[in-house]
Order: structure tokens, then sequence, then C-alpha cells
């Protein structure tokens, strides 16, 4: 006998009266197939032979039939699935010298290419990569509870550095801190007569934005017009990664961090200087090959002994990535208030 079908598996929807579905495919025993009902929720149930359903027709090689027993029909509301599941075995055992055993070979045959169609059925449910991509050999990492899968810039998967929750907690910081930029610009538009004004209007903005937002226990707001990491005035930055983060938004997909500047709106730092890295964690990049830097006893980062250097290998933003704000240095004497870091982005 032959294998004349590549089928291997069947679907149907239950409606609470038939109780015989048909399988189209080849079976050597009637404890090869198995018969799986789905629920509405989507939770599969593997039903068990003789004391849920029956098996007729084994070994043709059209298939036979699935007959539910009493009190066990499949309702309007599920599924029924219909699929080989053979063992994984050779069971042919030749006799040295004897005559060729022609049904004995063809029938394991037979079951060989059975079981490469059952391999293909597990295989068409598994994610893969097209052709063209030309990625072999990838390989998941080791399940971390809350993390997402990333991709690295060489190429190959990781989990985040990141939970999920804590994800969402920035977004929905960014979008907070939207309204109150949007807020800020508005008031600025209206009041900028004097640099001394505009000012003012930002550390409200900022003061704005920290009490509805915050992604850091230090009540960093984010602002992102442009994007901009601003403290509270009043409030101090501490030593640490991951003082805040910013999420890329769509409307700045492919645009470059052309500059970075910093300056302190309330107190400024003294006893040593303040340095600033920017961290593209979505790419687990930093963005500065030197570091932003403001010199003790100043207020801003434009006089710095030693300019910051944007890495231009890493300087590109894409929707969605995760940047992270790290403060690296704190002033020795006095920490400084009001801290603002702003990337000028652009193409």
């Amino acid at each position: 006998m032959t294998v004349e079908t590549e089928n291997y598996l069947n679907s149907y929807s239950g409606d609470g009266v038939n109780d015989d579905f048909d399988y189209t495919f080849r079976i050597l025993a009637q404890s090869e197939i198995q018969v799986i009902v789905v629920s509405s929720a989507g939770v599969e149930t593997i039903k068990t032979l003789t004391s849920h359903y029956t098996v007729s027709g084994v070994d043709n090689p059209s298939g036979g039939v699935v007959t539910f027993t009493a009190g066990n029909i499949p309702s309007a509301s599920e599924t029924v699935i219909l699929r080989r599941n053979m063992t994984y075995t050779q069971g042919a055992d030749y006799t040295e010298n004897d005559n060729f055993p022609a049904e004995v070979t063809e029938r394991a045959l037979d079951r060989l290419t059975m079981l490469m169609q059952q391999i293909k059925e597990i295989a068409s449910r598994t994610l893969n990569f097209s052709l063209a991509s030309g990625k072999t050999n990838q390989f998941l990492p080791a399940a971390s509870t809350g993390k997402l899968l990333k991709w690295k810039s060489d190429g190959t998967i990781e989990n985040s550095t990141y939970t999920e929750t804590e994800l969402a907690a920035s977004v929905s910081g960014a979008a907070a801190s939207a309204v109150a930029a949007a807020a800020s610009a508005s008031a600025a538009s209206a009041s900028a007569t004097a640099a001394s004004g505009s000012a003012t209007a930002a550390s409200g903005s900022a003061s704005a934005a920290a009490s509805s937002a915050a992604t850091a226990a230090n009540a960093v707001a984010i602002v992102q017009t442009p994007l901009e990491f601003a403290y509270t005035s009043t409030t101090s930055p501490v030593v640490g990664d991951g003082a805040a983060y910013i999420t890329i938004p769509a409307r700045m997909n492919g645009q470059n961090v052309t500059a970075v500047e910093a300056e302190f709106t309330g107190t400024v730092a003294t006893g040593a200087v303040t340095t600033i890295q920017l961290h593209n964690q979505t790419l687990a990049q930093d963005i500065l090959s030197t570091r932003l830097t403001i010199d003790a006893g100043e207020r801003s980062s434009a006089t710095a002994a030693t300019a910051a250097v944007i890495n231009t290998s890493y300087d590109n933003l894409t929707t969605g990535d995760l940047i992270r704000l790290d403060i690296d240095g704190i002033g020795s004497s006095t920490a400084g208030t009001g801290l603002v870091v702003r990337l000028l982005c652009g193409v």
C-alpha cells in the first residue's frame, strides 16, 4: 500500500448534534490519531480513545471516521481537530537470508512518510525566518518573566533589560508629558517677551509634568519637543543608570541625534563635574562616545572644558527606541537642582 495524500490534519466546527467526523489520511492503528476539541476561548482538550470517541478506517488510504460517544458530542461553540500522532519508532525487524519481505518493507516506508508528514505539520506551526533574511541558527534566550524579546545590533535576539510593566509606564509617562509639553509651548508662545519669562514658563511645565508622570523615583519629568529630560526646579540628580526614559515616537522615526546640551535651571552644582550619558536601551548602546558634562560651578554644558561627542554609529532613532538617561557623576558639594538634558534631533 502507498501513501497517496499529503493530508495529515482535519478541522471541523461542532454543532451539538453530529457525532461523526471524517479524517482524510491513513493511520496504521487507532491510537495514531489525536482528537482535540477546542473551546470558544481557545482552550484545547485532548480526548481519550474509547472514553470519548471510537475510530474506524484503520489502514484505509482514504482515512476513516471518528465517532464521539454519547455525552461527548462537540457543541456549536467548539472546534474539532483530527491529526495524525504516531510514535517515533521503527518496528520492522528483518531476518538475515529470508526472502525479501516486500509488504513489511513497504509498510515501514509508508510509516516513515507519515512521520515526515507529522513533522511537517508540527514545523508549520513554528516561527520561521524568510529565506531572504539569511538568518540561520537563531536561538531564543532563556525565559525571563515580564521581559520582552528584542533584536540586538548584531542581529541576534535577547531579553530586554526592562519589563513590559516598565515599558508601559514609560509610554504612559511620555503621553502625559506630551500633553504637558503642549501646554508649556502654548504658555511660552503667549508670554515669550523675554528670556526670563520663557524660563519661568518652562519651569512651570516641568512641575506639571512631574506631578502627572515620573519614570524614576527622583521625580523626573519628560518633555519630548524637543526630546528633553527635565528635573523639577527643586529636585537634585542622583548618580545611577535609568534616571528617566523616553520612548521615540513615530514622528521622529529615522531622525538622528545632532546635538546634546544640559543646564541647571535651579541651583548649580559645585565641587565636581556633573557627567551625563544617554543610552539607547533598545540597541544596548551608548549614544555618546564622550559624555555630556557641566563643569563645577557652571550653569550649562556650553562652557564645559570637554565637549560631548555623539557616536554616529548609534545616533539614529527608530520608532519605539527606549532612550535612557544615566547620571554618571554629580557635584560633590552641591548636586544642583532643576537639571535639564536635551537631545536635538533632525534628518
